[in-house]
């Protein structure tokens, strides 16, 4: 199983909007939420690198839109309750979607001039010292617009990432943030904001181009021996 962030946006019938993007409608249903079960069992901030190309694809923020160079990176972080549910049709694509309530934050950076660790801290850093460039953008996971227009106080929700951006964010702000979720549980909308899917919606190049050359390779072998075995028969049947 592969786990991706994907946009919550779904469409009139359920699924998720940013997976008919790789997926039929039918199979870009999410895992439903079951009826009487806690969305709010988890809690946890946590953040990976992600594929700037596949997060655009999956509608993940805004920030990944456009086609990425190879000294940029991405990653996605977030503060989310939640919970996971499982499939129990193993057919399906999705195997498992993750419903819950919090904030995303992603991360872009560009220009990069050193290899970066995914952490606030490292990534901040290389941008305080003109490393590389790095953009933000913040998004409620159902939440609702006043919520999360009072959780981030005076940090804008799209911007520049450096070190203030990062001090809020691991101060005041993520408190902030998990107040409101314990205080106002009974009031959040839970949303599917990642899946598991079985498998990768992405191409290695390499390993694309690789299977393309052997492709072409075999083909031209195949045609010299049917090129020589040609010329033995004629060869043949001249004595």
């Amino acid at each position: 199983m592969i786990v991706y962030p994907v946009g919550p946006t779904r469409t009139s019938k359920g699924a998720l909007l940013s997976l008919t993007s790789v997926l039929t409608p039918e199979e870009a249903m999410p895992v439903p939420l079951e009826t009487g079960t806690n969305p709010y069992t988890s809690f946890r901030i946590a953040g990976e690198q992600v594929s700037i190309a596949a997060s655009a694809k999956l509608d993940v923020a805004a920030v990944f839109k456009g086609s990425a160079s190879f000294n940029e990176r991405g990653f996605v972080f977030d503060a989310v309750a939640y919970v996971d549910q499982y499939a129990q049709n193993s057919s399906s694509p999705v195997v498992m979607t993750r419903w819950g309530s919090g904030m995303r934050v992603a991360v872009r950076l560009m220009d990069l001039k050193i290899d970066v660790a995914g952490s606030f801290g490292s990534i901040a850093a290389t941008a305080q010292l003109g490393l590389g460039r790095a953009q933000y953008e913040i998004l409620g996971l159902g939440l609702g617009l006043d919520a999360l227009t009072a959780i981030l106080a005076d940090l804008p929700p799209m911007g520049e990432f450096g070190l203030d951006a990062y001090t809020k964010l691991t101060t005041s702000i993520y408190g902030a943030l998990k107040n409101y979720i314990t205080d106002h549980r009974n009031d959040l909308t839970p949303v599917p904001f990642a899946v598991g899917l079985k498998d990768s919606i992405e191409h290695d190049p390499v390993t694309d181009a690789r299977s393309v050359y052997l492709a072409v390779y075999w083909r031209k072998m195949i045609g010299v021996m049917i090129g020589v075995k040609s010329a033995v028969d004629s060869y043949l049947v001249l004595r």
